[in-house]
């Protein structure tokens, strides 16, 4: 349904366990976007290996990959040590690459937002990390920028929002909408996941990816400001606010 609305699309199989079908999707193809899987993360490093193998064979011009902000193998969050291993394959492979370093979607904070109605208090841990959050949409046009445009072989591009943000910040603003006092409750962070992921069956390998998440907030890996993302989208970013 997707292709139809776009015009001109095409819709192959693309199957990180099954490499043969990853290079028949990337045939022919000048450029590619491999995004990221959400295997655990040992399965997660052999499906990017091969994905970049299978860009290898079928001769791509040039790999663009959905890294993590900061990727770093010295990370407490095993996303970015993960997401540093592809890179690191990637570059190690010859084919000129594109690296987005995406920081956090603002869309995590609906859950957030929501929870906090009724009771007008706004539970995370790591309430004094900063992240430059930045929506799915603003994203898809940095990598629709990067994928299009000319100049970005051999780049790494950290996609951040316009600014840093703590709960606290996040505390005056919603302040302001509901003109009414908002607590900020920075909450244990293994206490937090069995409450809020453990009990709706999120599997264990991401409750254990978010601790090492809440980890590297409270350090401030996620602390990072670029204008990568609207240079490549060609237009302003959307604002937290």
């Amino acid at each position: 349904n997707l292709a139809a609305k776009m015009g001109g699309a095409t819709v192959v199989p693309f199957d990180f366990d099954d490499p043969d079908s990853m290079v028949r999707a990337f045939d022919g193809a000048d450029v590619v976007m491999v995004i990221s899987g959400n295997a655990p993360e040992h399965v997660r490093i052999m499906q990017h290996r091969e994905a970049v193998d299978a860009a290898v064979r079928a001769n791509v011009g040039r790999i663009c990959y959905t890294s993590f902000v900061g990727a770093t193998s010295q990370s407490p969050c095993a996303m970015s040590r993960t997401h540093a291993e592809t890179e690191a394959y990637i570059i190690a492979s010859g084919i000129p690459y594109t690296i987005l370093r995406n920081n956090q979607y603002a869309e995590l904070l609906d859950t957030i937002l929501a929870m906090s109605m009724g009771t007008n208090k706004l539970m995370r841990p790591s309430a004094a990390g900063k992240v430059s959050y930045i929506p799915r949409a603003d994203i898809a046009a940095a990598m629709a920028g990067a994928m299009s445009g000319q100049g970005h072989d051999n780049q790494i591009y950290e996609l951040t929002g316009p600014r840093a943000i703590n709960m606290y910040d996040i505390q005056a603003l919603v302040e302001d909408v509901r003109n009414a006092p908002v607590q900020v409750i920075d909450a244990d962070i293994w206490q937090y996941i069995q409450t809020t992921l453990v009990p709706f069956g999120v599997p264990q390998h991401i409750c254990e990816g978010m601790e090492g998440n809440y980890t590297a907030m409270k350090i401030g890996e996620y602390d990072v400001v670029t204008d990568s993302a609207p240079t490549l989208a060609g237009r302003p970013l959307t604002d937290i606010d």
